[in-house]
């Protein structure tokens, strides 16, 4: 994602206005990946997405890559001429479109290697999450979580958007929330009332149960700090990695009693699948550890969420959402902390 903070409001007045975000930016194009856009309707969205994201950003220019899509080349080049009778000249001279069947194909388009690199790791992304459909326990999470940023009302298809969850899917969970009174809707949109704490509970309770991790653990017994790994991982410009646990609570929190803090908490957006071979680039000490007891340095969960939610710094410091922190400090034994959090985010705040 964008790390320059005049990029980072664009993109903030982009979402506020459409209800929608590019994937990414790299230099001063805005790029939208799409895998398997098969209609002229979802092409056409995404046209005009793109063009209010250069028209909001004048300097800008756009970028829509289109993975194992079947629209042919001509039906391609029929749609972008409908959309040049309709659009301005300029925005569609700044706006461009490729057809790609893999990730490794946009080495074969883009001239600047940096960019190719760039995007052929938001294609791969992409295609990771691509067939899978976010649980009710997920969506739920991401309820929470808008509930804790005070978001804006949405819609249902919007909230399927950011979850990457099915229509019913989303609908069980808006009905069961809307019982408890966590939510409201009316007229076709989702409004986040107020943090219920009953079946938060229960759903943390069961997110530290079932959730996925990796831990590391050093063996050269001169274990670099969490601090330090930080500062290694934010050089690496990784957006699909984020500071969780006790350094992530912080970030939100900023006088949490942070005693005890000998580990580092990562998330990294994708599934278990996706490569940990970062991990070495932060301490070369590092391995995966064999014994589920074992006293870990780093320890890696993973948020297969459609969209992450992770907070850049000026630092370039990724941080992981408060959900996530939350149910890496109660995984830890951090339970107080877990609880100060909760408390200052959900109901100290004005």
């Amino acid at each position: 994602m964008p790390s320059d903070e005049s990029d980072l409001e664009l993109l903030r007045e982009i979402k506020h206005r459409t209800g929608w975000a590019p994937d990414g930016k790299w230099r001063n194009t805005w790029v939208e990946v799409k895998d398997g856009v098969h209609n002229a309707r979802d092409l056409r969205s995404t046209l005009f997405n793109l063009a209010y994201a250069v028209k909001a950003d004048p300097d800008s220019d756009a970028l829509a890559v289109l993975m194992n899509s079947r629209i042919s080349s001509k039906r391609l080049d029929e749609e972008l001429a409908m959309f040049s009778g309709v659009a301005s000249p300029e925005l569609v001279s700044r706006i461009k479109v490729l057809h790609c069947k893999d990730p490794a194909d946009s080495h074969l388009h883009i001239k600047d290697p940096g960019f190719a690199n760039w995007l052929e790791e938001r294609m791969r992304e992409r295609q990771a999450a691509a067939g899978k459909s976010a649980t009710k326990h997920s969506v739920a999470g991401l309820m929470y979580l808008l509930t804790l940023r005070r978001s804006e009302p949405l819609t249902a298809a919007q909230i399927g958007e950011l979850a990457g969850a099915s229509h019913p899917t989303v609908a069980y969970v808006l009905k069961l929330m809307e019982q408890q009174g966590a939510i409201h809707r009316a007229n076709g949109l989702v409004r986040f009332d107020r943090f219920q704490i009953f079946p938060w509970t229960r759903w943390l309770n069961l997110e530290v149960g079932t959730r996925k991790k990796v831990s590391f653990v050093d063996i050269s017994g001169h274990a670099r700090s969490p601090e330090s790994m930080v500062r290694r991982l934010a050089k690496l410009n990784r957006a699909d990695v984020a500071v969780g646990g006790l350094l992530g609570a912080k970030h939100y929190f900023p006088s949490l009693d942070m005693a005890g803090t000998t580990r580092l908490d990562l998330v990294v957006h994708g599934t278990p699948s996706r490569s940990l071979s970062f991990i070495d680039e932060l301490d070369p000490a590092l391995a995966p550890s064999k014994e589920a007891n074992a006293r870990a340095s780093v320890v890696v969960h993973f948020l297969p969420r459609a969209e992450p939610f992770f907070e850049q710094d000026q630092e370039g410091n990724r941080w992981a959402d408060p959900i996530v922190c939350m149910s890496d400090l109660q995984e830890a034994g951090f339970d107080q902390q877990a609880e100060d959090l909760l408390q200052n985010l959900a109901f100290n705040r004005a």
